[in-house]
């Protein structure tokens, strides 16, 4: 789950997330096939949100108006289902625990 302003954004194990305002009404759904059973979101300073797929080893960001902006890490990338997530806004990066590892994946983000 991750806040930004109002809004309350939650995974839901499928293709994406759902955005809700703080009486359960949906504002809005971030969906891409990339992504297979999503565990985890994060949200950037700027609001960029970060969606992570356990089975599908990615990493994939949504713009503020919900619109995909593509994967930030695939498969490829070296994350190995992903189940959690954090934006450092202090060192501006994503660190990501990945399932039964003892290591993080720690994403450097560029401004």
């Amino acid at each position: 789950m991750a806040v930004i302003g109002d809004t309350v954004i939650v995974t839901d194990k499928s293709d994406g997330a759902v955005c809700l305002r703080s009486d359960g009404t949906v504002i809005r759904e971030l969906r891409d096939g990339r992504l297979v059973n999503t565990v985890s979101v994060c949200v950037s300073d700027d609001g960029t949100v970060f969606v992570a797929g356990n089975s599908s080893h990615n990493i994939v960001m949504f713009g503020r108006d919900g619109k995909c902006l593509g994967e930030l890490l695939d498969k490829d990338g070296g994350l190995q289902r992903p189940v959690s997530m954090c934006y450092d806004k202090k060192r501006n990066c994503i660190v990501v625990g990945n399932y039964r590892s003892n290591n993080l994946v720690v994403l450097n983000m560029s401004l």
